[in-house]
């Protein structure tokens, strides 16, 4: 089954696949995107007419679980199907970060409990996630980790099995991939294929 979430993983180019996954949802003319990232680092994201972006954490969680809880009151009145709904994205970019920084322990962070209503309403709602992260097992919840597809780039001093561990047995796979040259290794939690982004190998 598709996912409405993503993970991207890396030292290096994580922002990089973030904004090409926000250009392809607003290449829909109907598609929002809301980025949410640490204050200094607002100034990499360019806000448009349908791309805002702000480092106000509190703001988006409000905003984004008004707007599921919004949309799901009007299908369960029968005012709406879905299918009229302007899909929005959340980009989270710097996730490790913002958890920490806003809260003792990461894993447990009021962010993560925004992303789970996504992951668990969004389809419904037509708003899906976008998450970036240098860390995984101290940063990111396995919920979040194993129901979202996962994007995994490269870091200036590598990568290992240890810091990829969260992945389960594709770790190795995903490892290899990149350690042979590539640039991104995608994950797709819906079919389970392993590929390297942009080419036809697979497993």
């Amino acid at each position: 089954m598709p996912t409405n979430s993503t993970v991207v993983i890396g030292g290096i180019g994580k922002t990089h696949h973030a904004k090409a996954l926000a250009n392809i949802h607003t290449a829909d003319e109907r598609g929002r995107v809301i980025v949410l990232t640490t204050p200094r680092s607002t100034d990499e994201w360019t806000p448009t007419e349908r791309v805002t972006v702000t480092g106000d954490i509190e703001l988006v969680q409000e905003t984004v679980r008004a707007l599921i809880e919004y949309r799901i009151g009007l299908q369960e009145k029968g005012l709406a199907t879905g299918a009229e709904f302007d899909p929005v994205l959340l980009v989270v970019d710097a996730a490790d970060k913002l958890a920490w920084g806003s809260w003792t322990d990461a894993l447990t962070a009021p962010l993560w409990g925004t992303v789970d209503s996504i992951i668990k309403r969004g389809k419904d709602t037509a708003v899906s996630v976008v998450l970036t992260t240098q860390h995984l097992a101290e940063a990111v919840p396995n919920t979040v980790l194993d129901d979202s597809d996962v994007l995994v780039t490269a870091y200036r001093s590598g990568l290992t099995r240890t810091l990829l561990y969260p992945l389960g047995y594709k770790r190795g796979l995903v490892l290899d991939m990149l350690e042979a040259g590539a640039d991104a290794v995608y994950i797709d939690r819906g079919s389970e294929h392993v590929a390297v982004l942009g080419t036809a190998t697979a497993a």
